[in-house]
């Protein structure tokens, strides 16, 4: 096993470190840490805060680096606990307060652009490109909520494409959303840039961060780990529906929204899955399930505007 360097941090065989990339503002550097194996293995990226109010992922990533012991580690973990440290100190929905850029549509990023592409640009060309493979934790954002499924990568090639879907594997999801590499700026763009295979897992919401998201995410990255070998034991595997169609239902009004359904919910074709209300109280808009399917995403907030995203229903067949 030899010793790895980021940025001007270097961390020795059996051995756990941190430090920040720069990135020309000081109260927006980005932290890292370094868990360095005893043993030879694998070099894996562990990003969460991708989108800095999607939580679960970062309290996960911070355990881990917590309690993950070198020793028993084969190879090298490089977490990024918080990737957006603009958006996380901002609050802010999707996008940066700085530049009202979207990070997971800027990979991978430029070295003289806005505040959010060198983000980009310094995750992907400082600690991407020295990994053998990508996990970038997601999660709902602000005004969702959002059940425990992965985002596996299709770049092309047999092989990466396998991997990342038997990555998935690892997490307790009963679905998977397939999504090509060739997708604009996001973080899976290093399955084609560098030859990686890459997972989006997403579960929770922002507030409050619950504990079964936290342990969803925390869970995943352990089995990953197994998967690869980095660690000792068994991976466990789950059984899972790829690629399910995603039906989006919108506000056709500007109001309040009442959900009639629970997060995860099976749910039949026609039934009720909540109501727009106007401002007196009237119902003002039905929501019915277009097909039969599972609850993956439903809104949050009390308030909506018109056109906006209610709930996503993940098809069974």
């Amino acid at each position: 096993m030899s010793s790895i360097t980021i940025a001007d941090i270097t961390a020795k065989p059996n051995s756990k470190t941190r430090g920040y990339l720069d990135i020309g503002e000081p109260e927006y550097n980005i932290p890292f840490v370094i868990i360095n194996g005893a043993n030879k293995g694998k070099t894996i990226a562990v990003l969460g805060g991708v989108h800095g109010t999607e939580h679960p992922g970062v309290e996960a990533i911070i355990r881990l680096t917590q309690t993950l012991d070198p020793a028993q580690l084969s190879g090298t973990v490089i977490a990024v606990p918080v990737v957006n440290t603009p958006q996380f100190l901002g609050h802010s929905q999707f996008t940066s307060p700085v530049d009202g850029l979207n990070l997971n549509s800027e990979f991978p990023g430029a070295p003289e652009g806005s505040l959010t592409q060198r983000i980009a640009h310094k995750v992907f060309t400082q600690i991407v490109s020295k990994c053998d493979t990508l996990i970038d934790c997601h999660g709902g954002d602000v005004d969702e909520n959002i059940n425990g499924f992965v985002v596996a990568s299709s770049s092309g090639d047999p092989t990466l494409d396998r991997i990342s879907l038997e990555m998935a594997s690892c997490y307790d999801s009963g679905l998977v959303h397939v999504f090509p590499s060739e997708e604009k700026g996001m973080s899976n763009s290093a399955q084609r840039i560098y030859e990686i295979p890459c997972i989006q897992p997403e579960a929770g919401t922002p507030f409050p961060v619950r504990e079964e998201a936290v342990q969803f995410h925390l869970d995943g990255i352990i089995n990953v780990l197994r998967y690869f070998q980095m660690l000792p034991g068994e991976p466990k595997r789950y059984h899972q529906l790829v690629s399910p169609r995603r039906l989006k239902l919108f506000s056709e009004h500007n109001g309040i929204w009442e959900s009639h359904c629970q997060l995860d919910q099976r749910v039949e074709k026609g039934e009720t899955l909540g109501v727009v209300k106007n401002y007196f109280g009237d119902t003002i808009q039905t929501i019915h399930a277009p097909e039969a399917g599972i609850v993956s995403m439903m809104r949050c907030y009390y308030a909506v505007k018109l056109e906006e995203l209610l709930l996503v229903v993940s098809t069974l067949a």
